[in-house]
C-alpha cells in the first residue's frame, strides 16, 4: 500500500511539472530581475531616483478592458532598472513613453524589423501602476483598431515593440520587445 502511494505521489507530481512547463511554454520568454529597490526615494520632484535609472524594460500582453471575453488589444508595462536590474521606484510624475510597434519580415526568430503599424504615446506616473507586476494598469493600452494590419508578406500575428521614456531630468531610456501582438490571438 505504501508503494503504491509512493508511486501516485511520485506520476501526480509528474503531471503537475508537465502541465506548468506547458503553460510556460506558450509564453514569449522574459528574463529580468523583479526584486524593487527598497532604498529608492518615490518623490518624483528629487533627482535621486532618476539618478539610479540605468535603463528600461518593456513588456506587452493581450488584455482584455471591458466586459466581454475577448482580448482588446495590446497593454504595454515598462519599468525604469538599475544596474542591478532592480526596479526603481518612482511615482507623482507624468513621463511621455513613445511606442511603436512594426511588422516583421519573418515568421520566425530572429525578427526582422519592416514597416510601422502604430506609434503613439503613453504616460508613466508610478512605478507601481507602470510595471508589471499584479494589478498593474500599465503606461498605454492599444487596441486592435489602432494597430495596421500586416501585409500578406509579413508576419501575421508578431512584430517587434519599441518604447522610449522621458525622465523629468530630460534622459531618455529605450527598450525593445518581441515577439508582440500584432492582432489578437482570438482570430
Amino acid at each position: 500500500m505504501k508503494r503504491y502511494l509512493t508511486i501516485t505521489a511520485i506520476i501526480m507530481l509528474v503531471l503537475v511539472l508537465a502541465s506548468c512547463a506547458g503553460a510556460v511554454s506558450s509564453s514569449p520568454t522574459v528574463t529580468r530581475n523583479t526584486t524593487t529597490n527598497q532604498s529608492t526615494t518615490s518623490d518624483s520632484q528629487s533627482a535621486g531616483w532618476q539618478n539610479q535609472v540605468t535603463h528600461a524594460w518593456v513588456v506587452e500582453w493581450p488584455a482584455n478592458w471591458n466586459a466581454d471575453a475577448e482580448n482588446d488589444g495590446d497593454r504595454v508595462w515598462i519599468e525604469l532598472l538599475d544596474k542591478n536590474d532592480n526596479i526603481v521606484q518612482y511615482s507623482n510624475t507624468n513621463m511621455p513613453v513613445e511606442i511603436e510597434l512594426y511588422s516583421t519580415q519573418s515568421t520566425t526568430y530572429p525578427w526582422v524589423k519592416s514597416r510601422l503599424l502604430y506609434s503613439g504615446e503613453g504616460v508613466a506616473t508610478s512605478w507601481e501602476h507602470d510595471a508589471f507586476v499584479t494589478d498593474a494598469i500599465g503606461v498605454k493600452d492599444i487596441s486592435w483598431q489602432e494597430i495596421s494590419a500586416p501585409l500578406s508578406s509579413e508576419n501575421q500575428q508578431y512584430g517587434m515593440l519599441y518604447i522610449t521614456v522621458t525622465l523629468p531630468n530630460g534622459t531618455n531610456y529605450s527598450a525593445e520587445y518581441d515577439p508582440a501582438d500584432i492582432t489578437s490571438p482570438n482570430n
